[in-house]
């Protein structure tokens, strides 16, 4: 009689269970990745015109048209940037810009944001 447990039997550890600096994916992407993205590339242009199709339709709904509006446009342009701010009143901060700010600027920011309840932080 075998002893040793099956593998659908095994319960891996919950959290963390690879070292610090192990990854549970060390080859990125599964080997199928990259041939998923050469067909939906290859299906680029038809998609684009199906959706262009929904949009100019007064057949679909309005709901289905403007999703399809969506989607052309992030695809063309990209996603529209989401500012985040600790406090509605205050101006949004352009994440983009971080890496260019220096230390002073830096602290300007976190000084602002953390003065008497200006911040949601807690």
């Amino acid at each position: 009689m075998n002893t040793t447990p099956s593998r659908a039997s095994v319960k891996r550890p919950r959290g963390r269970p690879w070292r610090p600096g192990q990854s549970g994916n060390p080859s990125g992407h599964p080997k199928d990745y990259r041939e998923v993205v050469a067909l939906a590339r290859e299906h680029t242009s038809r998609a684009i015109a199906i959706l262009v199709e929904m949009m100019e339709s007064p057949q679909v709904s309005d709901s289905a048209r403007v999703r399809a509006a969506e989607l052309i446009l992030e695809r063309g342009w990209g996603k529209a940037v989401q500012p985040i701010a600790g406090n509605l009143d205050d101006d949004p901060i352009d994440l983009r810009l971080l890496p260019t700010l220096s230390d002073a600027q830096l602290m300007a920011i976190i000084v602002k944001h953390t003065q008497d309840g200006s911040s949601n932080a807690r």
